[in-house]
Parts: structure tokens; C-alpha cells; sequence
């Protein structure tokens, strides 16, 4: 059977995210970069149906504005996470979740999820930055400074086939400043 994604997509806000880069980097411009990076991530996903987490009102006008659904509610990115896949796993056979700071994604079409449950890890290998899992089985997420490892755990608890990727296109986040030099030096997104 071919593969149906659903893309859930969590972003915060562009006026309000990335406060430990806003801090040490003031001359940068994080609201362009936040909006550029997430716009990037929404392309990844074209041709999949793709829903943007968010309760910030320009993010989820944004989102309406590139044809996404949008999902407001919950409380903290897991629970609002948790909700959202719930909406939408009738109509897919995996679901994509990401987040928006992805640097370069690639498109998801081109991407082998050949395990039932892929954990796409940040540049450090500790966090989660894409997660792909079966639309029809639970899974508790828990993204956050240890999410890679929290989930292979919660893979392995639900007795899921599990792959790890830590070089990948989504490995680069833009959290802090060391991730912002990193990716600049890759010559991409001059600001």
C-alpha cells in the first residue's frame, strides 16, 4: 500500500519564537527568518495534506493563506501535538510531525519511512526535529531537551520498528546562536 502523509506542523509564532536567538543575536532579523524557515517547511510538505499547530492568530492567518488547516488548542506543544494528529489520522496512513526551524528541508515525497516509527534528530542527536509515525497507532510524544531518546523509548513501549536519523536534511534547527553560525556557514538564507 502506498503511503498517505498527513503533515502536522508546530510553530509558535513569529513574533515570539526563538527567544534565546533574539537575545544574542539582536541585529538579526528573527521574525523574517522564523516566517522564511516555516514557509521552507510548508514546501517540504506540498502535495500532503498539512496542518499548522498554532494558537498565535498572524500564524494560523498564515497558514490559512498557504492552504493548511490549522489546529489551535491544548496546552504545551505535546498536548496540542497529541490533539492535532487525532484530527487528522482518518485520512492518512503515517503522519509527519516537524517542526518549523528546520533550516533546508527536503520535500517529504522524495523521503523512505520504511520503519514504522522515524525519529529525525537534531544536529546534537537529543532532540526530535521531524518524527514520522503510523496514523493508526497511539503514540504519546514528547518533544523536548531529550525528545530523540524519550522517543525510541516510547517506540520500543509500543512495540514499533523504530529508525533513527541523525544526518539527514532535517538535522539543522535554528534554536540559538551556535545553530544560526552553523547553518550560515553552509552559505544558505542570507539574512
Amino acid at each position: 500500500m502506498t503511503d498517505a502523509l498527513a503533515v502536522v506542523i508546530a510553530l509558535k509564532s513569529f513574533h515570539s519564537a526563538k527567544s534565546r536567538l533574539r537575545a544574542s543575536l539582536p541585529d538579526v532579523e528573527v521574525d523574517t527568518l522564523v516566517r522564511q524557515l516555516a514557509d521552507d517547511m510548508v514546501s517540504a510538505a506540498a502535495g500532503w495534506p498539512t496542518t499548522i499547530v498554532s494558537n498565535d492568530r498572524d500564524v494560523r492567518e498564515w497558514a490559512a493563506g498557504r492552504s493548511c488547516a490549522v489546529h489551535a488548542g491544548g496546552v504545551g506543544l505535546n498536548d496540542s501535538l497529541q490533539r492535532a494528529v487525532a484530527a487528522v489520522r482518518a485520512t492518512a496512513t503515517r503522519i509527519v510531525i516537524a517542526h518549523a526551524d528546520v533550516w533546508s528541508p527536503g520535500a517529504f515525497v522524495d523521503s523512505d519511512f520504511s520503519a514504522q516509527v522515524t525519529i529525525c534528530t537534531d544536529r546534537h542527536g537529543t532532540g526530535t526535529n521531524v518524527l514520522v509515525i503510523p496514523a493508526h497507532e497511539d503514540f504519546t510524544f514528547r518533544f523536548g531537551a531529550t525528545s530523540a531518546r524519550d522517543h525510541h523509548a516510547e517506540a520500543l513501549h509500543r512495540g514499533l520498528t523504530w529508525e533513527r536519523r541523525e544526518v539527514h536534511p532535517w538535522s539543522l534547527d535554528i534554536d540559538d546562536e551556535s545553530d544560526f553560525h552553523f547553518a550560515m556557514a553552509r552559505g544558505k538564507k542570507p539574512l
